[in-house]
């Protein structure tokens, strides 16, 4: 809906670079574990967040159609980096609840999948804009940074403890 009502895009061209946009997600998630397992979960997660922020914030900004969309897919490549990131750090954070954190990361995405869009949408509805809207998950971005980098000394003294790479 939002590249066909925001810019225009037949219907056919909008499925097909949301299509484009999620293969992008897709594909980097074993490049975000790949990249974590190199250089340090923690550290592959603050440059994801940081990045994500950048390009939500730039979005807000309601840029022109080409801009949104490659903005778009560079969004997606970048969070599904930091999928992969995400799940390097699982085994070595929870141990021996791995199946619980895994599980409760996947609701928290699921949840995800079904919030975000509605809250896009339902901004787009009150306001006629989607800026608010990437406005409010660029913010989210910035607290959920907040809150790595405030937990970032305590694990890596737990992490590199156990041996793993920060």
């Amino acid at each position: 809906m939002f590249f066909h009502d925001q810019h225009g895009l037949s219907r056919v061209d909008a499925g097909l670079t949301t299509a484009v946009c999620v293969f992008a997600g897709s594909f980097m998630r074993p490049v975000g574990g790949y990249l974590a397992d190199r250089f340090g979960g923690v550290r592959v997660l603050t440059a994801v967040l940081l990045t994500a922020t950048t390009l939500l914030g730039l979005m807000a900004a309601g840029p022109g159609a080409r801009v949104a969309v490659a903005l778009l897919g560079l969004l997606m490549a970048v969070l599904g980096t930091g999928n992969g990131s995400v799940f390097q750090l699982v085994p070595q954070r929870f141990g021996r609840d791995i199946g619980v954190a895994t599980g409760t990361i996947g609701a928290a995405g699921g949840l995800g999948g079904f919030f975000l869009p509605n809250i896009l949408g339902f901004l787009m509805g009150r306001t006629g804009s989607y800026g608010p809207g990437f406005a409010v998950f660029a913010l989210g971005g910035l607290a959920v940074l907040g809150l790595v980098l405030s937990l970032r000394a305590s694990w890596k003294r737990t992490l590199v403890a156990a041996g793993a790479r920060v």
